[in-house]
């Protein structure tokens, strides 16, 4: 993993997670980091632009992710960052997507002309499975496309990307601390 690429994983680790633990229900302790490298987008006026996917396996508990990365290509050339759109597959089922101009579900946090200059973007946390985590050893492909659609888009080149998967303690842990939580209740008595 590049050093550029690890202190993207620790900066989106560490973004505001006091009130993310609370609001959103994962334990950063947890955090799962996927580092994505280099890549770029390229958009086809005639809607089929090229993908790029990575995959990897991953560990239990995950609700959601935070997406970290330079964006260049975008300045001066009416490309934004927010046209990148991530498809977050598991086990070949999209279960969140994000981004993009057409058709989006979600947007990033950077999603418009704020995001119309080279420079280092991050998003997230985005939870999408809190009432149903993903279990460990599910296939995770995260594929991302230029989704502007036109002969003006740009190329967007992507640098030292990183994602950090988002998750919470197993069923188990979570009652032996509960257990844990009711002794320790019942010795003060």
């Amino acid at each position: 993993m590049h050093t550029r690429t690890m202190v993207a994983c620790a900066v989106i680790a560490s973004f505001g997670t006091a009130s993310a633990v609370l609001a959103d229900g994962f334990d950063p302790n947890l955090d799962y980091g996927v580092a994505l490298g280099n890549f770029t987008v390229v958009a086809d006026a005639g809607g089929n632009p090229s993908t790029v996917e990575f995959s990897t396996s991953g560990p239990g508990g995950v609700v959601g992710f935070t997406f970290a990365g330079d964006a260049s290509g975008l300045t001066g050339n009416g490309t934004w960052a927010s046209d990148t759109r991530l498809s977050v597959r598991v086990d070949g089922v999209e279960v969140f997507n994000i981004g993009g101009l057409v058709g989006r579900n979600n947007d990033w946090d950077f999603q418009g002309s704020g995001s119309t200059s080279d420079g280092f973007y991050t998003s997230g946390p985005h939870i999408f499975a809190k009432d149903n985590p993903i279990a460990a050893g599910a296939n995770w492909s995260f594929v991302f496309f230029h989704n502007w659609n036109s002969s003006a888009a740009a190329p967007i080149t992507w640098s030292e990307t990183g994602i950090i998967l988002h998750r919470i303690p197993s069923p188990s842990v979570l009652g032996l601390l509960g257990i844990g939580g009711l002794a320790a209740a019942r010795r003060r008595r």
